[in-house]
């Protein structure tokens, strides 16, 4: 049996990078409404797939982290507390600043944020409804919300009868998948069914077994993921748009299987210790879940000011472009060291301060919390 590493350095890389790359995407999205020309290649729409990775990790995280934990009233406390703490704080905090700006300004600031009818208390509790999160980049933790719903259920019972349970998971949302004829007539429903969620499953049967494999392929799963994602790239015509009007399953699937050579290939690669990560580039992996909640704020704020200072040329769309994200990932830093580091040793403090709570061993990935899912891209 082969011992994993304290941490997966190279997922905490991908996470910033995937950040960087949903930043640089949702500028590019923007960018002809208020400049007069295209700085960002529509070919960076591709990189879409890295909501996919960031799903796979984050089912990869639970399975490393509560592989082992027995079933109890306990470890089932545990995890949704903590799992809770680290999404809904920083979350609360910037949907309530954009919504209080929204308001006092009478609905003129943010207004393409927030929409017209914002459904403020299902925004904040995170329930599927037919309207959009206030913060429309939130539709991934939807996701994240059911899929801790179902590891939880998963925690309660036998570890021993864990893989059956997760089977028996993935076979109701293929089932539901190919039943449901009209998933978005409720959208409770199409979010349990969701191809999202066997990419989830993927990760967490990952996080059960890879750790213990006693041979891995990194090279050829990266070389693998590479070649299968230009292979998808050359099918539709490295045209993003085509891309994305294929069958949201066909879709997914794609996406999700070069994501999931992509992040087997990183996590093996950490297992046998292939290469050392920049410290500085691991440290920011932590900055990721506030760089995907605060950057379209801030892309929306330094839009408004370049829209009477632009002209002909790229040279204000990169000067806008840079300020962006400076500012999403020095608020992002902000965010992580004043509310989410504290407030996840807080509970951490307070969890180990009970005595009949039976916490799961140490954890082999960082506790990022909401990896991905981390870094998300609008809704297809």
């Amino acid at each position: 049996m082969q011992a994993g590493p304290q941490r997966y350095d190279s997922l905490q890389v991908l996470r910033i990078l995937g950040a960087v790359l949903v930043v640089t995407y949702h500028f590019g999205a923007v960018e002809l409404q208020y400049g007069h020309e295209r700085l960002i290649p529509p070919l960076v729409g591709y990189t879409c797939l890295v909501i996919d990775a960031f799903f796979i990790m984050s089912g990869f995280l639970m399975g490393a982290l509560y592989r082992a934990t027995p079933s109890s009233a306990s470890a089932i406390t545990v995890f949704a507390v903590r799992r809770l703490a680290r999404i809904y704080p920083s979350y609360w905090l910037i949907t309530l600043a954009v919504f209080a700006a929204w308001t006092i300004s009478g609905h003129r600031l943010l207004h393409h944020l927030v929409g017209t009818d914002p459904h403020l208390v299902s925004s904040l509790i995170l329930i599927p409804t037919a309207a959009r999160p206030i913060l429309e980049v939130a539709w991934t933790l939807l996701h994240e919300v059911y899929f801790y719903l179902g590891f939880g259920v998963l925690l309660a019972i036998n570890p021993s009868w864990r893989p059956a349970g997760l089977a028996v998971w993935a076979v109701g949302v293929v089932a539901g998948y190919a039943m449901l004829k009209s998933p978005q007539a409720h959208p409770g429903l199409a979010l349990m069914v969701s191809p999202y969620t066997l990419e989830f499953i993927l990760g967490v049967c990952m996080g059960w077994w890879a750790p213990l494999m006693r041979r891995h392929a990194p090279r050829a799963s990266l070389t693998a993921a590479a070649l299968v994602g230009l292979g998808v790239m050359a099918l539709t015509g490295f045209s993003p748009a085509r891309k994305m009007a294929l069958p949201e399953a066909l879709r997914i699937g794609c996406d999700g299987l070069v994501a999931l050579l992509l992040v087997y290939g990183l996590v093996a690669a950490d297992l046998k210790r292939l290469w050392t990560c920049p410290s500085r580039l691991t440290t920011a992996g932590d900055w990721s879940y506030a760089l995907y909640l605060i950057h379209t704020v801030v892309i929306a704020g330094v839009c408004v000011i370049w829209r009477p200072l632009s002209g002909p040329g790229l040279i204000d769309n990169a000067l806008a472009y840079a300020i962006c994200l400076f500012v999403s990932v020095a608020l992002s830093a902000l965010i992580w060291f004043g509310l989410e580091r504290p407030t996840t040793r807080l509970i951490g403090r307070l969890l180990r301060a009970r005595p009949t709570v039976r916490r799961p061993p140490a954890p082999s990935l960082v506790d990022g919390g909401a990896v991905g899912a981390a870094l998300r891209f609008p809704r297809s």
